[in-house]
């Protein structure tokens, strides 16, 4: 590595060490006054590096959560209005094609013969089928997008839960610790009927918490340590402090990982051993930047394919002009298997993803981290 760039990473500790003295400026004196001030400063250099961190993963759940918002209006809000301005384009021109096929398809049987051909590529009875049933299919298939899209995150949701639910007990992934490190309790974080940081945040995903669903987002903050207030209103949280987690200041579950004001106050044994716990705490919130990523990437995952699937439903109409023709039906199986096959690989990917947080999970209860 460069000098320079080592220069630059000493003066960055340097600095932070600085800023996060006068938040412990209270208590240090008598004769171990300089292992006082340094072991401060060094517990106040791992705050600052936890809060950091923590921000990072603040940041995360807060996005993975727009995220799931932004899909669930896509498709409950904004193609509702996209399919109408659609349909209202589209509708007008089904007949005026449909009589443009089947003039065509007449005048092809007409002059085949002369030409040596003995088949039409086009089919009078899918043109008249179409006929009727596309103005029919054009007004329906609209609300069933919204159907199929429950459908699929639903049933993607109960793979993630029974993947996340897998069990790692004949796997060693860890050394056994000594319990620091295990997951705290799952709360919801959404609850359509609670009033979270002055609104309602709506459960978009994720089923149904009484019924023993867990979202994906709710089970990483368990492992942070953290709540609703703490990821998105932290000034509100109403806890010892606004820099971390309310449950890294938790002193009924296990030693906490922070003190609100900071070391001076303690012993120098307390204060030692205070200094690992805000060193398990970074490693904790180090640790949780996989699952964080894995939130965001599970949201983006759900939005993507409902993309998918509005690009399909969007482009059916268009599908339905061209269909005319087209010698079978054959382009609406082609339709269908593509839906079929966004609503496939959503589900595989809800298990892979569910499996790979089984894992973390299965190492964070070896009490190791």
């Amino acid at each position: 590595m460069k000098r320079w760039m080592v220069r630059g990473v000493l003066l960055l500790l340097l600095l932070a060490a600085l800023l996060a003295i006068p938040r412990f400026a209270i208590a240090c004196g008598g004769f171990d006054s300089l292992g006082c001030e340094a072991e401060s400063a060094q517990y106040g250099l791992y705050e600052t590096g936890t809060v950091i961190v923590w921000e990072i993963n603040r940041i995360a759940l807060t996005s993975a959560y727009a995220i799931d918002s932004i899909r669930w209006n896509v498709i409950n809000v904004a193609f509702a209005g996209a399919y109408t301005a659609v349909e209202s384009v589209i509708g007008p021109f089904i007949l005026p094609v449909a009589g443009l096929a089947l003039t065509v398809a007449l005048l092809a049987i007409v002059a085949l013969p002369a030409f040596g051909g003995t088949r039409s590529p086009f089919n009078i009875r899918n043109i008249v089928t179409w006929m009727v049933l596309a103005p029919i299919v054009l007004t329906l298939i609209g609300p069933w997008l919204i159907t199929v899209e429950q459908i699929r995150e639903q049933l993607g949701n109960q793979v993630f839960q029974a993947a996340s639910s897998a069990s790692f007990s004949q796997a060693t992934l860890g050394a056994s610790g000594d319990g620091i490190g295990r997951m705290g309790d799952v709360q919801p974080l959404y609850d359509n009927g609670r009033i979270v940081c002055g609104q309602v945040l709506p459960r978009y995903s994720g089923g149904d918490y009484a019924a023993g669903d867990r979202r994906l987002d709710e089970l990483v903050a368990a492992y942070l340590l953290a709540n609703v207030q703490d990821i998105h209103c932290p000034n509100q949280n109403g806890g010892p402090s606004v820099r971390l987690p309310s449950g890294y200041y938790n002193t009924q579950v296990s030693p906490p990982y922070a003190i609100d004001g900071g070391i001076r106050e303690m012993s120098a044994s307390e204060r030692s051993a205070q200094i690992g716990y805000i060193q398990l705490g970074l490693q904790r919130q180090l640790i949780g930047l996989i699952p964080s990523a894995l939130a965001i990437l599970y949201a983006v995952l759900n939005l993507v394919f409902a993309l998918a699937m509005v690009a399909l439903w969007t482009a059916f109409p268009v599908g339905m002009l061209i269909g005319f023709f087209q010698s079978d039906a054959g382009w609406v199986g082609g339709y269908v298997r593509k839906a079929v096959t966004v609503v496939q690989a959503s589900w595989v990917a809800s298990f892979i993803i569910g499996l790979i947080f089984a894992a973390i999970r299965a190492a964070a209860d070896t009490n190791s981290t």
